[in-house]
C-alpha cells in the first residue's frame, strides 16, 4: 500500500532484490539503509537468503509487520523463480531493484543448477530475479548492480564457462564482476524504451563477513585489515545515491563519482552475448511440467 504507511525503506513498492548476499552482506543494506531514507515511505518485499534466517526475523521484528520475508537461495534458480512468483504476488508496482549479491567461493563447486558457483550467485541468479520481475518495473524506476573495480580482471571463456580448467577463486570472482557490468549495460539498453534506467556501483571495500568460511589465515587477515575497509553505512550510501537518481542509466560508478570502467565491460558484444549465454542457462534449468 502507499500512502502513510512509515516503513522506511527506499521507495513505495519496493522490490529490494537480493539485498542480503549469502555470506552475511545484509548488514550492509539491511542495517544502514533507512539512516540515508529515513524520510522515505514504503512497503517492501526483501528478497534475503535462506542462511540469513535469524537476521531477517530481527529485522522484520524491528519493522514491526510493515516488510515481507521472502526467502530466495540465489545459488538455486527454482528457488529463484519461487521467490520471484512471491513477490509478484505481493507487489503491484515495482520501482527499485538492487541487486547486491556477493560470493567468493575457495574452492571449485557447481550450483544446484550445474553452474560454476560464484557466477551462478553473483550473476545468474540476480538476472534470473531481474528478468522476472522487470514487468512490473513502473516508468521512473531504477535498478542497481552492486559491482567491484575487480571486474578489470575478468575475462570470459565461453568454451569454458563452468571454470573447468584453471580454476582461481580470483579469476572467478573478477569474472562474475565483469559479468554485473555487462548485464546491467545491456539491460538499461533494453529497458530505457520503458523509462527504466540500470546502473553498476562500486561501493569501495565494505567490512562484511566475506571471508567466511576461509582457512584461518585468510580470516586473520581479514580481521587484521578490516578496520581499514568502509562501513556497512559507508558502503550503503553510494549504493542509495544511484539507487534515488533520477539522472540517466547506463552508468558505473566507483562510489559516489561517475567513472569509466575497464574497456570489456563496454563492450556491446560481449553484453549481448553474455546475455544470450544467460538466457540459454537458466532455460535450461526450467523443470519440465508434467
Amino acid at each position: 500500500p502507499h500512502g502513510d504507511d512509515p516503513l522506511h525503506l527506499v521507495c513505495r513498492n519496493l522490490a529490494y532484490g537480493d539485498v542480503a548476499d549469502l555470506l552475511g552482506q545484509a548488514h550492509l543494506m539491511h542495517e544502514s539503509s533507512a539512516p540515508f531514507t529515513a524520510e522515505r515511505r514504503a512497503s517492501g518485499l526483501a528478497p534475503v537468503p535462506l542462511q540469513a534466517g535469524s537476521y531477517s526475523r530481527r529485522l522484520l521484528s524491528r519493522l514491526r509487520g510493515r516488510a515481507h520475508l521472502v526467502a530466495c537461495d540465489l545459488s538455486s534458480l527454482d528457488s529463484v523463480r519461487s521467490a520471484a512468483e512471491e513477490i509478484l504476488a505481493r507487489a503491484g508496482a515495482i520501482d527499485l531493484l538492487i541487486h547486491d549479491a556477493g560470493r567468493i567461493t575457495r574452492r571449485r563447486s557447481l550450483s544446484a543448477d550445474g553452474h560454476e558457483l560464484t557466477l551462478a550467485v553473483n550473476h545468474l541468479g540476480p538476472f534470473l530475479l531481474t528478468r522476472l520481475l522487470q514487468e512490473r518495473m513502473v516508468p521512473g524506476g531504477r535498478i542497481v548492480v552492486v559491482g567491484s573495480t575487480a571486474h578489470s580482471r575478468g575475462r570470459f571463456d565461453f568454451e569454458d564457462m563452468e571454470m573447468v580448467h584453471g580454476y582461481s577463486w580470483w579469476r572467478a570472482y573478477a569474472r562474475s564482476k565483469l559479468a554485473n557490468l555487462l548485464f546491467a549495460f545491456a539491460l538499461d539498453r533494453r529497458l530505457r524504451g520503458a523509462g527504466v534506467r540500470a546502473d553498476c556501483v562500486h561501493p569501495g571495500v565494505v567490512r562484511t563477513n566475506l571471508a567466511a568460511g576461509w582457512s584461518p589465515a585468510v580470516a586473520w587477515a581479514w580481521r587484521l585489515l578490516s578496520p581499514f575497509f568502509r562501513s556497512a553505512r559507508e558502503g550503503a550510501a553510494p549504493v542509495l545515491q544511484a539507487t534515488l537518481s533520477t539522472e540517466g542509466g547506463g552508468r558505473y560508478f566507483y562510489r559516489f563519482q561517475e567513472a569509466r570502467p575497464a574497456a570489456a565491460a563496454l563492450d556491446e558484444d560481449l553484453q549481448e552475448r553474455l546475455w544470450w549465454w544467460s538466457e540459454a542457462a537458466v532455460e535450461r534449468s526450467r523443470r519440465p511440467t508434467a
